[in-house]
């Protein structure tokens, strides 16, 4: 899907470029930003103009980002901490799409403890999953059964990511005593 983006800047952003002999113009000065998305742009001539747009696509996958904020709670053996979102994202930091069978992603943790990983909250372990072909991220859960600050990573062809998560001691819950009531 196309993202569609207000023009932000251009460099720069208005150049003189003179009419040849056939009534162009044209001009190497006016480039566009490294955003994806599409802009609109003005070309004017005296009272004369026209608007146009420009699409920037975003190039192929090069790395990898870990989008969503650094999540933290209580040591589980169950994948409840998130979600965690990981992104391919394009050179110019652009989400690029996953090409086409996905893109496999291998997910590990620094932890002392068991670490674990789930694709649904509290869902069955898995160590690796897969932006789908076409898109740009994918989520995931994670469980750790140690308090510290374990450093999560999402691996794949050629790039990673980390993030630093917290893990706190468990709760303690409390029940209450059954009380007798008299008569």
């Amino acid at each position: 899907s196309a993202i569609t983006k207000p023009v932000t800047r251009y460099s720069p952003t208005t150049a003189a470029a003179p009419t040849g002999a056939t009534g162009r113009a044209t001009s190497s000065v006016v480039t566009a930003n490294t955003t994806a998305g599409t802009y609109s742009l003005t070309a004017t001539s005296g009272s004369v103009s026209t608007t146009f747009t420009l699409t920037n696509s975003p190039g192929a996958a090069t790395t990898f980002a870990i989008t969503s904020a650094p999540v933290s709670g209580p040591a589980s053996g169950t994948a409840t901490l998130g979600p965690i979102t990981v992104q391919l994202l394009d050179p110019y930091g652009n989400p690029a799409a996953a090409p086409a069978g996905g893109t496999a992603v291998t997910l590990s943790s620094d932890s002392a403890g068991t670490p674990v990983f789930a694709t649904t909250l509290a869902g069955a372990s898995v160590t690796s999953l897969v932006i789908p072909s076409g898109e740009s991220s994918a989520a995931f859960f994670y469980g750790d059964t140690k308090p510290g600050s374990p450093v999560i990573t999402a691996s794949g062809p050629r790039t990673s990511a980390i993030q630093k998560v917290t893990i706190t001691a468990p709760g303690t819950t409390t029940k209450a005593a059954a009380v007798p009531r008299g008569p």
